[in-house]
């Protein structure tokens, strides 16, 4: 698509957002750029035009690429872990402990534990220590959500007494069940 064809969509685009109804947006054009169709007019007249609708409240939006995803579970994997690497992480963004539950987030945290660039390269050794590494900063993480939200002390407890993954989920399920009650109840 070539420059013009880009902005009279753009301007397209206004129209519809802004809600003109087709005798405003023609007086609108005329007003502007003495024209009242955008294909009459020339690159510049184009820009003052969509200058104009920003002006008066437009706002451009781009298209956010597509996060890529986690491949569905029955995907082979050169290790077991690989699956649970990825299961553990989706759990944690559905809960909302991470923001990102995209394999590209994924590969990027997998890269600063193993150096290596994607989950599905690690090998058995790699896949074992970076899931218990994962695992770790999620129980890290659950801790620090019950400390804030019901007001316990698992984090400083963290310090001082290593509590499993499959405990902290226990507790940080049981812990999100008194939350929503407590907000329930206000």
């Amino acid at each position: 698509m070539n420059n013009k064809a880009k902005l009279i969509q753009l301007i397209h685009v206004a129209k519809r957002d802004m809600g003109l109804d087709d005798d405003t947006y023609r007086a609108t054009l005329k007003g502007v750029s003495g024209k009242v169709s955008c294909k009459d007019m020339s690159l510049s007249e184009l820009h003052q035009v969509l200058e104009n609708f920003k002006k008066t409240g437009f706002k451009v939006r781009t298209k956010k690429a597509k996060k890529r995803m986690s491949p569905p579970s029955s995907t082979r994997v050169r290790v077991g872990e690989i699956k649970v690497i990825r299961a553990v992480w989706i759990d944690a963004a559905k809960a909302g402990l991470i923001a990102d539950n995209s394999e590209e987030a994924l590969d990027k945290w997998v890269y600063r534990m193993s150096k290596v660039r994607h989950v599905g390269w690690l090998d058995g050794d790699q896949a074992y220590r970076v899931l218990e590494a994962l695992k770790k900063w999620i129980v890290r993480l659950m801790a620090k959500w019950l400390d804030e939200h019901l007001g316990t002390k698992y984090e400083e407890n963290l310090k001082q007494v290593a509590v499993s993954y499959d405990l902290m989920t226990e507790r940080f399920v049981f812990g999100r069940e008194v939350y929503r009650e407590r907000q329930n109840a206000k």
